[in-house]
C-alpha cells in the first residue's frame, strides 16, 4: 500500500490566452470546477495507474463544494476512510490560471489543510506502519509531514518527500527522507543552487545527500528531470507531447514515481515512468481529472520508443 499524508482542494480552472500582467485586465476564454490539491493529486495519480492507495487528509465541514473531492477521489480508486471532516471551515482551494502555452499562476487558500495535524496522524499512524511507502508535500504543515515521515522511517517504510513549496528543512528531518522530489526552483530555494546545466544539478543534489538524503530527483519541467543516488547520476529527457495545462505535471509525477516503486522499480527505471505519467497528464485540462491510466501511459511509451 502507498499512502499519502497531504492536501485537498478545490480547484477553479481558469483558461486564458496569456496571463495577465500585474495590474492589468483580460478576459478568461472559460473555467471550470474540479477536485485538486498536491496530496490528493498525487493519491489519484498512484491509484488510477493501478497501486492500493490510501489518502490522509481533511476537508471542510461548512463547504458543499467538498462533494467534488469526495466524488474525484472515488473515481481515481482512492480509500478514503481515514479522510476526516473538520467542522467549521473550508475545504482547500486553489485558483489557477492556465494560458494557451499550457503555463499556469496558482494561488492557494490552505482551509481545512492548515487542520492536518501530527495529532490527526498519530491517530491513523498504523495505516502507515502497514504500508510499503509513504509520501508527503508541504502543502500541509510542515510539521505534519516530517510526523508523518519519522513514522515511516522508523518502521522501516520507504518515505517519499515532494518540498513543494518551499520551505527550510530541519536537519534531522532530512536523515528520514528516502526520496526528495523537488523541481528546479524548489531545489534552488532550498540548496542555494540555480540549476542550469549537469554540474549545477549534481551539486543541487549534492546539498540534498550531505543532509543525508538517499536519493534526490529534481524536475526540470520541459527539460526532463535529474536523478541521483549519491554515485550514480542521470538526466532524463521528457516526452513530446504537446502541452494544454501543465498545473498537475509534478503530482502526476510523483505518483507516477511511488507507484513504480511500490511495483518494485529501482529509482532511476521508476523515474523514466514518471515522466511518461507526467507527459500524459500536460496534454489534457485540470489536475486531478488529467491523471492517466497505466494502458495510456504505457501507449505513449511505446509510440516514442518506436518512432
Amino acid at each position: 500500500m502507498i499512502t499519502v499524508v497531504g492536501s485537498s482542494n478545490i480547484d477553479y480552472i481558469i483558461s486564458n490566452k496569456k496571463l495577465p500582467e500585474p495590474g492589468e485586465t483580460i478576459y478568461g476564454t472559460g473555467m471550470f470546477i474540479t477536485a485538486g490539491g498536491k496530496g490528493a493529486n498525487q493519491a489519484a495519480a498512484a491509484a488510477r495507474l493501478g497501486a492500493d492507495v490510501c489518502f490522509l487528509s481533511k476537508v471542510g465541514g461548512n463547504d458543499k463544494n467538498s462533494e467534488i473531492l469526495w466524488e474525484k477521489l472515488k473515481w481515481a480508486g482512492v480509500n478514503i476512510d481515514n479522510i476526516e471532516v473538520e467542522e467549521n471551515t473550508y475545504c482547500g482551494y486553489g485558483f489557477v490560471m492556465v494560458s494557451e502555452d499550457g503555463q499556469n499562476r496558482i494561488i492557494i487558500i490552505k482551509g481545512a489543510n492548515e487542520y492536518i495535524t501530527p495529532q490527526y496522524v498519530e491517530k491513523h499512524k498504523e495505516t502507515i506502519i502497514n504500508s510499503k511507502i509513504c509520501m508527503s508535500e508541504f502543502m500541509i504543515p510542515i510539521e505534519t509531514a516530517e510526523y508523518a515521515i519519522s513514522i515511516a522511517h522508523n518502521n522501516g517504510v520507504v518515505t517519499i518527500l515532494n518540498p513543494a513549496p518551499a520551505f527550510p528543512i530541519d536537519d534531522r528531518f532530512y536523515k528520514k527522507i528516502d526520496i526528495i522530489t523537488p523541481n528546479e526552483i524548489e531545489a534552488r530555494d532550498i540548496s542555494g543552487v540555480e540549476i542550469k546545466d549537469k554540474k549545477s544539478a549534481v551539486e543541487a543534489a549534492n546539498y540534498f545527500h550531505a543532509k543525508g538524503v538517499k536519493n534526490v530527483l529534481i524536475t526540470l519541467g520541459s527539460r526532463g528531470s535529474f536523478i541521483s543516488d549519491g554515485t550514480r547520476q542521470e538526466f532524463i529527457k521528457s516526452y513530446n507531447v504537446k502541452a494544454i495545462d501543465t498545473s498537475g505535471a509534478g503530482d502526476s509525477f510523483n505518483g507516477g514515481l511511488a507507484y513504480s516503486i511500490w511495483k518494485g522499480k529501482d529509482i532511476f527505471e521508476a523515474a523514466h515512468f514518471a515522466t511518461a505519467v507526467a507527459a500524459v497528464s500536460v496534454t489534457r485540462q485540470g489536475t486531478m481529472p488529467s491523471m492517466p491510466t497505466l494502458s495510456e501511459v504505457e501507449d505513449l511509451i511505446k509510440s516514442q520508443n518506436a518512432s
